[in-house]
C-alpha cells in the first residue's frame, strides 16, 4: 500500500493545534488546503514510519484458494467431484501463506492463512453459499483462521461461480493496524505546518526547516544544519514527530518486515480473535 486506508488525524484536531490560525468553517479554500494537509502529513508518516499503520482495511468474498503447482501430481486428491467437495490428505500440500500445518483425518487443513494481516475480526465465512457458524472458527496470532469444529478448510473451490453457489469458499474480514496515540499526535502537529507553508500569511510560522546552510547578520555568521540531512535520513527536522518516527521505525525500514522459512512450524499459538 502506498497510503493509509485512513488520515492519522482529523481537521478539528489540527484546527486546535492552530488556534487562530485555523481557516474558518465557511473558508472553502482553507478547509480544502487543511484537509489536504492532514492527507499528506498521513502518508509521510505511514511511509517514514515502515508503512506499519494502514488502519483498518475491511475485504469482502476473499476467495481463498491453494497452490496446486506444490502438490505432486500423484497426490492430486483434492478436487471438485461430481459437483461437492473432494478432500484429500498429503502432508506436502501448502494452503496460500500456511505452512507446516497440521491435518486431520482426511481433511484440508484446519488453519489457512488469508495473505492479510493483522486480522482484527472476521464478519463472515461462506462455504457453498451457507454462512459458517462463528463458534465454529477463530483467529490466532491475529493471521490465522483456525477451523475449530472438527473439520478442515476447502482445499478447493469453483472460481467461476458465485459465493452463493456449491463448491464455492469466502471470507469476509478486517485487517489492518491503527497508529498509535504518538503517531497521531505526529500527524496532527506535522499537518499544521504543512497548512502554515501552504499560506502565504502563515507561511513566516511554518517551524518545519527551509534549507539554509548559514545565516550571516551584522558581521555574526551562525551555521544551520541543512535540513536535506534531516530527508535523508527519514526525518522532518520536527522535534515530536522525528521522537515517533525514530520510536517505531529505527532501522529506516521501507516496509513492514517479514519473516518466511519453509522450515518454519508455527507452534504456541494465541487466539486473538474472538476476544477469549
Amino acid at each position: 500500500m502506498t497510503a493509509p486506508a485512513q488520515e492519522w488525524t482529523t481537521s478539528s484536531q489540527v484546527s486546535y493545534v492552530l488556534g487562530d490560525n485555523a481557516p474558518a468553517a465557511d473558508d472553502a479554500n482553507g478547509q480544502a488546503l487543511l484537509d489536504n494537509s492532514i492527507v499528506v502529513a498521513s502518508e509521510l508518516l505511514y511511509a517514514l514510519s515502515g508503512r506499519q499503520f494502514s488502519g483498518s482495511i475491511s475485504v469482502t468474498n476473499v476467495r481463498p484458494t491453494s497452490r496446486p503447482e506444490q502438490i505432486p501430481d500423484h497426490m492430486w486428491n483434492s478436487r471438485i467431484i461430481n459437483g461437492g467437495w473432494g478432500f484429500g490428505y498429503n502432508p506436502d500440500w501448502l494452503w496460500s501463506v500456511c505452512h507446516g500445518c497440521d491435518y486431520r483425518g482426511c481433511n484440508g487443513s484446519y488453519i489457512i492463512g488469508l495473505g492479510r494481516s493483522p486480522i482484527v475480526s472476521v464478519e463472515e465465512v461462506m462455504i457453498d453459499g451457507a454462512v459458517l457458524d462463528p463458534a465454529d472458527y477463530r483467529v490466532d496470532d491475529a493471521k490465522w483462521l483456525v477451523r475449530q469444529d472438527c473439520s478442515g478448510w476447502p482445499t478447493c473451490q469453483d472460481l467461476s461461480r458465485t459465493t452463493d453457489q456449491l463448491c464455492t469458499f469466502a471470507v469476509s474480514f478486517t485487517f489492518g493496524q491503527d497508529p498509535p496515540e504518538s503517531g497521531q499526535a505526529a500527524a496532527t502537529l506535522l499537518a499544521s505546518e504543512f497548512y502554515k507553508a501552504q499560506t502565504p500569511a502563515l507561511a513566516g510560522q511554518c517551524k518545519l526547516p527551509s534549507r539554509v546552510s548559514s545565516i550571516s547578520r551584522q558581521g555574526v555568521s551562525i551555521a544551520v544544519l541543512d535540513p536535506m540531512t534531516f530527508i535523508s535520513q527519514g526525518f522532518t527536522g520536527l522535534y515530536m514527530v522525528d521522537v515517533f518516527i525514530r520510536a517505531f521505525n529505527p532501522n529506516k525500514q521501507i516496509r513492514k518486515p517479514m519473516v518466511f522459512s519453509p522450515d518454519m512450524v508455527n507452534l504456541g499459538r494465541r487466539q486473538t480473535w474472538p476476544a477469549s
